[in-house]
């Protein structure tokens, strides 16, 4: 027993060897600009292996069973079943004790095995059965029925296929029955030498991961750009040579500039409708301006041009819409109206609407001394002279 032990405890620590291997490479490519791109590939190798025989070919060590049959009492030795009718013997191993869980993921087959003698004229026949219970206690059972032959210990054998699976361990119990109908004592076949033998299919699996770093991030900056570069990104232009600014004022020029006015950093644009529409005009510079980069995919030199020049977003856009507003209202400042125009204009109105109250006024006191006639005249005219002013 303890020369069997040492062989399986041999087994297990040379399966453990061949067990699951990782390889991880990876690949780094940098582009103009010093941003890096970095593909990984890990590798995962579950060879196959072959655990030999797993159980024991000594029927009465304790590793047997005859599940109340009287089988076990009827033995040539420890090493041989002297079968009798509806006698057998059975053995339960736990795979998880000599493989681990990748190897038995892989999926394996399970070969159950004897040396069967019919060593009398009965019509008779021995059954093979293999019976797999995994953790979550599904059972696989398949058997196999040898009938009477005249062969002198002949090796008989039936495998089990499992397919690749997440399972933690499989119980495989392997067992031998005998059927002599209308028979008692020793009138079965013997069986000697059984083997249980497990091979795994073994799996190589791949997996692909990519990381991306921009320059700016990587220690030390690797930012690299050249003057000719930097000069084209400074200035940033369509295919057709078109600037930002000619691009602004384009779409600008499409409003009629009667409906059109800025009033300190607003700008109020009349619809279709005659309604007037407030927008902040940094957010309408800005909001053009990305419309300007994606439409003419200029956002990644844009980017670049920022890094390069050490800019925010933020500083770059509250310059632009500073300098704009100011070349805007001056450009158009004969067309529109300023809310300090609008002011002045209308205390001007106020002024001249007074002015005529007070003619009229004085007209109505002169014509009141022509008659009642000229009177009534006069009261209707200062009437309306008060509702003007």
């Amino acid at each position: 027993m303890r020369t069997i032990n040492f062989i399986r405890s041999l087994l297990v620590l040379t399966l453990t060897i061949l067990a699951t291997s990782s390889n991880s490479e990876t690949t780094c490519t940098e582009n103009s600009l010093g941003d890096q791109t970095c593909v990984t590939v890990n590798t995962i190798n579950v060879p196959g292996v072959s655990t030999g025989n797993l159980i024991s070919q000594d029927f009465l060590d304790g590793s047997w069973s005859d599940n109340g049959t009287g089988q076990l009492n009827v033995m040539h030795g420890s090493g041989t079943v002297a079968g009798i009718n509806n006698g057998e013997v059975e053995t339960t191993i736990s795979l998880n004790n000599t493989l681990t869980k990748e190897q038995i993921n892989t999926g394996f087959s399970s070969t159950l095995g004897a040396d069967i003698w019919f060593w009398n004229g009965y019509e008779q026949s021995v059954t093979m059965r293999q019976t797999l219970v995994d953790d979550n206690g599904n059972t696989i059972t398949q058997s196999r029925t040898i009938d009477r032959n005249d062969n002198y210990f002949q090796t008989h054998t039936d495998t089990i296929i499992v397919s690749q699976n997440s399972k933690q361990n499989y119980n495989i119990t392997g067992n031998f029955s005998f059927s002599v109908p209308g028979t008692s004592g020793h009138t079965a076949a013997d069986i000697q030498n059984p083997t249980l033998n497990v091979t795994t299919n073994g799996l190589t699996t791949t997996s692909t991961s990519e990381t991306f770093t921009y320059c700016f991030d990587r220690e030390p900056n690797t930012c690299t750009y050249d003057d000719e570069k930097l000069a084209e990104l400074t200035n940033l232009t369509t295919d057709g040579g078109q600037s930002y600014n000619d691009f602004l004022e384009e779409e600008i020029n499409t409003i009629d500039l009667q409906e059109f006015d800025i009033v300190d950093t607003s700008i109020f644009i009349k619809d279709e409708l005659g309604i007037e529409n407030e927008f902040d005009f940094d957010e309408y510079v800005e909001n053009n301006f990305n419309e300007f980069l994606t439409d003419n995919d200029l956002i990644e030199i844009f980017e670049n041009a920022l890094i390069e020049e050490n800019l925010s977003e933020e500083e770059f856009f509250d310059t632009m819409v500073n300098e704009m507003v100011n070349e805007f209202k001056e450009e158009f400042s004969d067309d529109l109206t300023t809310e300090t125009d609008t002011e002045k204009l209308t205390t001007e109105t106020e002024t001249e609407n007074l002015e005529d109250a007070n003619a009229d006024t004085k007209t109505t006191e002169e014509t009141t001394e022509v008659g009642n006639e000229t009177n009534q005249e006069s009261t209707n005219t200062e009437t309306v002279s008060n509702e003007s002013s």
